[in-house]
């Protein structure tokens, strides 16, 4: 009996340690996406506003490259870091600023601590407004469910006054 209790301390001592360990040194999604570019599959519409309600112009596909880059070569607490699309070949747009979504609750928030999910946002410029989201595997050699959201130009939310696009994605790094 004494036996079965010293193994099963042992055991019971071991399996903490370990859970102590994967706790102490979980990734967040940055450690997956920094230094990665992606080859990226997006499905827009472009959406009018008309009399309240919305009227879907068009559907399209389109490839989208999209590269993740820190800030600065500093520890970067913050857990802040940037995503570059390559929307129209050889135009440099503004990179977008990103963050890990949040873990834990209103009352004890982990900010930037997600292991996979993701979201990105920016005004390119002063007329137009950028945020994506999605999920990063493990390895960092995919990124899936990505939905986009952006404005047109000059974009006025008043029904009938402007268009915006919204997408899915899916992306396979480079």
């Amino acid at each position: 009996m004494t036996q079965h209790r010293g193994r099963d301390l042992l055991c019971g001592l071991v399996l903490g340690l370990v859970l102590a360990f994967n706790t102490a040194s979980a990734d967040d999604c940055r450690e997956h996406l920094l230094g990665n570019s992606y080859a990226c599959h997006f499905q827009f519409q472009v959406v009018t506003t008309t009399n309240g309600s919305d009227r879907i112009v068009i559907e399209a596909p389109r490839d989208i490259d999209i590269g993740f880059t820190d800030f600065t070569t500093d520890d970067n607490p913050g857990n802040a870091f940037l995503a570059s699309l390559a929307i129209v070949p050889g135009r440099t747009d503004p990179p977008l600023s990103c963050s890990c979504k949040s873990t834990g609750n209103f009352a004890n928030p982990k900010f930037g601590a997600a292991s996979q999910d993701f979201f990105c946002t920016t005004g390119l410029r002063a007329e137009v407004g950028v945020m994506f989201e999605g999920q990063v595997n493990g390895d960092g050699g995919a990124i899936k469910q990505g939905q986009l959201w952006f404005t047109d130009p000059f974009f006025d939310p008043t029904p009938g006054n402007g268009q915006f696009r919204r997408g899915v994605f899916t992306c396979e790094r480079n």
